[in-house]
């Protein structure tokens, strides 16, 4: 009786113990198919981990709604592709080790969309980056180019993994290969924190900080920089080559773009000149503009000259000097565009934290209707003259009425002075106030 007894209560034990390891192994892999509650970089980069932080604060809060696939995302893989102001991540999702999808998510101002994303080069990218033991960071680099509805702005990460030449061979050796992921968003496509990219579930971004958030303005600098560049001893040279008589006289426009090294690259920026051709009221920048971030050029003195911005230098202001500005300086509010003339010069600046809505052809094409009939109001119909004060009137009214871009800014400048112009739409008078 004693050992059946015992029998009973061993077999109990033994019972209670396989039942405990059965709920002990099922608590073990729900924790480890659920997400992180840690961010630990796994990373060959220096990543943005406010951003990701934030980022995966929201996630855990609204898996539910963001779900899309079966999978956890590996938050210590998330990649920020170079961005340092809490603006974008793309982080891999993983089935046990194999990787199913990824999700990016862009910054729109004080707002984060979740996109799922499953291009076939971004998971092959990951798959490697997961798993290979051995990782190099190679270079990273940003980039920007015009489209039909705005600009794109694209990251590029490259990697050198080590890969085995046998799975079954140790002693086989490797070799490495050089891996690329790339992202890209097109800014000007009418997002908004009232009219959020529809691509996926959107929610409120903690705190605005970092240059991808806010509408802030950095309008208090913007004299604070027009000033630093005109201290420039190699701006202040190039501005003076263009201020004569006999450069306005020209029979063609003349100018220099400020050229950024590539990212990473520890070197000075240079200034290269382009001249028009004879008998012409333009000038191009070359094809590949992904590193010019200024430019000053001349309207010479020919009849029909006018010598303020035209609304193809405000487009290329706007849609390639502001984001290239960003990607190579950091700081919108670094991109510059300088018209010099006879009848006085004006720098174009840019003021807020978030970029502005990109400036389409078509959009163009209608800015150019409106100038070029408004225009014509400064012009006398007795000899032809043209009254510089009301093609700063018009030129400000076409700013206002027409382009209405939030942060863009209009200066009078010398070679070392600076007043902002401003304009009352009610009375339509432009006033100037004296930079510091």
């Amino acid at each position: 009786m004693k050992n059946k007894f015992i029998s009973k209560l061993l077999l109990l034990v033994a019972f209670s113990i396989l039942l405990y390891s059965c709920m002990h192994d099922d608590l073990n892999s729900s924790a480890e198919n659920s997400p992180s509650k840690k961010y630990n970089s796994k990373s060959v980069w220096k990543e943005d981990e406010t951003y990701i932080k934030n980022v995966m604060k929201i996630y855990q809060e609204n898996e539910s709604e963001i779900k899309k696939v079966n999978g956890t995302p590996l938050w210590g893989y998330a990649m920020t592709m170079g961005h340092t102001d809490e603006s974008f991540l793309i982080v891999p999702i993983a089935s046990g080790k194999t990787i199913v999808s990824c999700l990016k998510v862009p910054r729109n101002g004080n707002y984060i969309t979740f996109i799922n994303d499953t291009d076939p080069e971004h998971i092959k990218f990951f798959q490697g980056y997961t798993t290979i033991q051995k990782r190099k960071a190679i270079k990273q680099e940003q980039m920007s180019s015009e489209s039909a509805r705005g600009i794109v702005q694209c990251a590029v990460s490259t990697v050198s993994m080590w890969y085995p030449n046998s799975e079954t061979n140790p002693d086989a050796g490797g070799h490495w290969e050089t891996q690329y992921i790339t992202t890209c968003s097109e800014i000007g496509g009418g997002d908004t924190p009232t009219n959020p990219n529809p691509e996926g579930p959107t929610y409120p971004y903690p705190g605005g900080g970092g240059g991808g958030g806010g509408t802030g303005s950095n309008s208090s600098n913007t004299c604070q920089k027009i000033k630093d560049k005109q201290n420039n001893t190699k701006y202040s040279q190039k501005y003076d080559a263009l201020n004569k008589s006999e450069i306005f006289n020209k029979d063609s426009e003349r100018g220099f773009y400020e050229l950024q090294p590539p990212v990473g690259v520890n070197v000075e920026s240079g200034f290269v000149q382009v001249d028009g051709p004879p008998g012409s009221t333009g000038l191009d920048l070359p094809a590949n503009t992904d590193r010019i971030t200024g430019l000053f050029h001349t309207h010479n003195n020919v009849e029909g000259s006018v010598k303020i911005f035209s609304p193809t230098d405000v487009r290329t202001f706007v849609n390639i000097f502001v984001s290239n500005a960003k990607v190579f300086l950091g700081n919108y509010a670094d991109a510059y565009s300088t018209v010099v003339t006879s009848s006085g010069s004006y720098t174009l600046k840019y003021s807020l934290m978030t970029s502005p809505p990109g400036v389409t052809r078509d959009t163009g094409k209608i800015w150019n209707e409106w100038y070029k009939r408004e225009m014509s109001r400064a012009v006398s119909p007795e000899d032809g003259s043209i009254d510089q004060s009301k093609v700063e009137q018009i030129f400000m009214q076409f700013l206002n009425d027409v382009v209405k871009i939030e942060g863009l800014e209009i200066f009078k400048v010398t070679s070392n002075t600076s007043e902002k112009l401003t304009y009352n739409p009610t009375t339509k008078v432009v006033t100037s106030v004296p930079c510091p």
